[in-house]
């Protein structure tokens, strides 16, 4: 496990989406300002994921490869322009940064913890993506990044 605090990384699929790092595994619940995200489905994973790293090992998005029979949930969530699509629909890539160069060689973690998808009454999805095996300097990166970090309550 890396050095850090964090188990989960949380991210609203918002036109301009929304993070939150916490302590706590994947909740069934959350909410988000005043909006409640339930858990779509208690499945235990829909695939696997990599940190999109670059050359120097920065990260700077993830990578969801979805297993062939969950191939409806990438038809469900959203598409932003931080979202993109790769291998036919197999996989989404959500970016963190504009920068969109990662190298395929430090981007290959095939991570499975704490991966889930959520929706809110109005629509809106999130998912969430485990961090206990991302490095601790990765970690201050992300939350020094330009990004809306807000606070969550588990339900």
């Amino acid at each position: 496990m890396a050095d850090h605090p964090y188990k989960v990384l949380v991210m609203t699929l918002l036109p301009k989406p929304l993070f939150c790092l916490t302590t706590h595994d994947s909740p069934a619940s959350f909410m988000v300002d005043k909006t409640i995200f339930r858990e779509i489905d208690h499945y235990p994973g829909y695939g696997f994921y990599d940190w999109l790293r670059t050359t120097n090992g920065k990260v700077i998005g993830v990578r969801w490869i979805f297993w062939s029979s969950e191939q409806q949930y990438n038809a469900l969530l959203p598409k932003h322009d931080y979202i993109e699509s790769e291998d036919m629909g197999d996989s989404l890539l959500f970016y963190f940064l504009d920068q969109r160069d990662f190298d395929p060689m430090r981007s290959a973690d095939q991570d499975f913890d704490e991966n889930k998808i959520f929706c809110a009454e109005d629509g809106t999805y999130a998912i969430t993506f485990g961090v206990d095996w991302l490095e601790a300097d990765n970690i201050e990166r992300l939350q020094k990044y330009p990004l809306q970090w807000v606070p969550i309550t588990l339900l």
